[in-house]
């Protein structure tokens, strides 16, 4: 059974001008979809499947930087996995003026994480964008229920709807980013 990632816009501030200038990075993680292990094959690790597939991709070599801190007022004393976001990838187009970011987080997490996850993809999108000539989009990896059910995650991982509820009502007055969805799903469009 194949694998595809939708790219589901969830959340359109003001500051994401240009959804185009995107568009490229969105085209490319679909096409990481088909190649995450079959949900169906006894060696499918679940988050580790679809985790390591992206880290084999989102390479420094390709302009990807891991385990981005984006909250860097944090003492050096305290565990950073609660600040860190997954994946950061910078980039200029000959077609506009403007520096862009892509925040990335893969988000195959218990739901009480939702809030950090939402908080941390916000917190490196708005650090980014306060400096003029700058535009960002955080992009929030997950799966829908079908999917989660058919790879064998816990029932406790939260789903895509469950993310889309968070920002479209409970977050969504606290969140300044613009946010979308890379949703992993199972079966053919």
């Amino acid at each position: 059974m194949l694998l595809r990632f939708d790219h589901c816009y969830v959340t359109h501030p003001a500051g994401l001008r240009e959804a185009s200038c995107f568009e490229n990075v969105h085209n490319f993680l679909k096409g990481l979809a088909p190649i995450i292990p079959n949900p169906s094959q006894p060696d499918f690790q679940r988050s580790t499947s679809v985790r390591n597939t992206l880290s084999g991709h989102l390479t420094k070599e390709s302009g990807w930087q891991a385990n981005f801190l984006a909250f860097t007022n944090v003492s050096a004393s305290v565990p950073k996995k609660n600040y860190i976001v997954d994946f950061v990838f910078d980039f200029e187009m000959d077609t506009c003026p403007n520096k862009h970011r892509v925040v990335l987080e893969v988000c195959f997490d218990n739901r009480q994480a939702i809030g950090t996850n939402l908080l941390k993809l916000d917190k490196a999108v708005s650090d980014f964008v306060s400096k003029q000539g700058r535009e960002a989009e955080a992009i929030l990896v997950c799966a829908d229920r079908r999917t989660l059910d058919f790879g064998g995650w816990d029932s406790g991982v939260a789903d895509e709807e469950e993310y889309q509820i968070a920002l479209s009502q409970g977050y969504k007055s606290y969140l300044k980013a613009p946010i979308s969805l890379m949703v992993l799903r199972v079966g053919a469009k």
